[in-house]
């Protein structure tokens, strides 16, 4: 099974703070106080962590014009309902680039015949 993000805006309960999430397991494990989308490449899994995160940061730029205080946030909530601490666009590139890293050293071949594992 391939790990998935999940890219969505939230408004944390507990901080108030505003945040571009990025969160490792798919939609499930996205967190909690979580918006009703309003940009495109929001509310969606992604394979990629890179294209996950560059998203988010798109997202965050668009949003930072209507609302001053946003951030972009990385991690894994665990599907609880927890606050990832926001970062720097440069932490949360080198964040993906971290994942992207592992996961094409797990890639491991289900059938060497076909072409894409070669």
């Amino acid at each position: 099974m391939t790990t998935k993000f999940f890219v969505s805006r939230q408004c944390y309960y507990y901080s108030h703070k505003s945040v571009v999430e990025v969160t490792t397991g798919g939609y499930d494990y996205a967190g909690a106080d979580m918006l009703v989308p309003d940009h495109e490449g929001e509310d969606r899994e992604y394979d990629d962590p890179v294209e996950a995160v560059e998203t988010a940061i798109e997202i965050c730029r668009a949003w930072h014009k209507k609302y001053r205080a946003v951030h972009v946030a990385v991690g894994s909530t665990g599907g609880m309902g927890l606050e990832l601490e926001p970062c720097t666009f440069v932490e949360a590139r080198a964040w993906a680039q971290r994942w992207a890293k592992r996961l094409d050293e797990e890639r491991v071949p289900t059938n060497p015949d076909v072409e894409e594992y070669a």
